[in-house]
């Protein structure tokens, strides 16, 4: 009777056994448990979420941030972006930069929130906020992620009086842009091309910060629009002109297979060969013998390249040229030395005519 009872408690004890590893593996065939939790800021998000208000004297503005590692992070991110959308209204660059008054004993980040503080950020006040606090637990993996929105408000008249300053800036920004360009067009009349390019840059840097062309004519101009399609018309034929040349073989004798290779890359860097140039692209270089090296005659190919300014006969770039070639023909030879060292001081060049420009 006692044997009996001690086989019926072992069974019992093996099928307990045998109901937890089954639903052990039931469990584990599931798949893992993703539990998500939404734990808000408050009871309900506020109205602001769903319509930005208006008011006669307050302009407001919404930043949000779906989803941050941090609190911290993801009140900034909203700020940013609520920040942009003022920006954007203004039309200006903000500096997203939260300036924060230091204190004796610096208060945590919630409750600077929570009590509404004067956090200014250039001119703006935050309103309101709203977070929601996602708690993911996978198994025993806990991960928080946080998101964020943000209401700031900016005062209608502070707008009005950044966007009478803005105006007023960019009106002086537009003549100025003017003046540049009427120096340009003189300057380009007199083939002062280089001087000129220049001058247009400034003048299109100048216009292209505007943040916008509309009820601004400077002197001469209808729009500071039709100023700017003026600029970049005469950019155009300056920069045109500018990349016109012509081809020189001073060399004695002529190195034809060199100027070719020459060439090549200055016309890839969209130069142009014309009957009226801005420069005259010269070169005088020398085929030698450098004697046999493992059966194979060696020629070296040495002299400069110069870049000149026609107008004034001005040197302005200056290239030394260096090569040799190696073949068992001593044709061959010369004409790999001169392929070879046209090529690289050509695309050398190309590099510092641009740089000029």
């Amino acid at each position: 009777m006692e044997e009996a009872a001690r086989t019926s408690t072992m069974r019992t004890r093996t099928s307990i056994f045998f109901l937890v590893m089954a639903a052990a593996w039931v469990t584990s065939c599931a798949g893992p448990q993703v539990v998500l939790t939404r734990t808000p800021s408050a009871p309900a998000p506020p109205a602001w979420l769903g319509m930005v208000p208006e008011d006669p004297v307050t302009l407001y503005f919404v930043g949000s941030c779906s989803s941050a590692d941090t609190l911290e992070a993801a009140r900034t991110r909203a700020m940013d972006h609520a920040l942009a959308e003022i920006a954007t209204y203004l039309g200006t660059t903000i500096e997203s930069l939260i300036r924060e008054r230091s204190t004796d004993r610096r208060d945590t980040f919630e409750h600077q929130i929570t009590a509404r503080t004067a956090a200014r950020v250039l001119g703006a006040t935050v309103a309101d906020h709203y977070y929601v606090t996602i708690h993911r637990q996978e198994n025993h993996v806990a991960v928080c992620r946080y998101e964020y929105h943000v209401l700031l408000s900016y005062a209608r008249e502070a707008a009005q009086t950044e966007l009478a300053r803005r105006r007023k800036e960019e009106t002086a920004e537009t003549e100025m842009a003017a003046t540049l360009y009427r120096q340009a067009d003189k300057l380009a009349a007199g083939r002062e091309l280089l001087e000129a390019g220049k001058l247009l840059k400034q003048a299109q840097k100048k216009l292209q910060s505007l943040s916008t062309t509309v009820g601004i004519a400077p002197a001469g101009f209808g729009s500071a629009a039709d100023l700017h399609l003026a600029v970049n018309r005469l950019q155009e034929n300056v920069t045109g002109s500018l990349r016109s040349a012509a081809f020189v073989d001073a060399s004695q004798p002529p190195e034809p297979a060199f100027q070719t290779a020459l060439k090549a890359p200055v016309l890839e860097a969209g130069y142009r060969t014309s009957a009226t140039p801005f420069f005259r692209i010269e070169s005088d270089v020398t085929l030698t013998s450098g004697g046999q090296a493992l059966n194979a005659a060696v020629v070296l190919i040495s002299g400069e390249v110069r870049a000149i300014r026609l107008r004034d006969k001005a040197t302005l770039v200056t290239l030394p040229v260096q090569s040799k070639g190696f073949h068992r023909d001593p044709k061959r030879a010369a004409q790999q030395a001169a392929a070879t060292g046209g090529k690289k001081v050509g695309a050398e060049l190309a590099e510092r005519l641009r740089a000029l420009e």
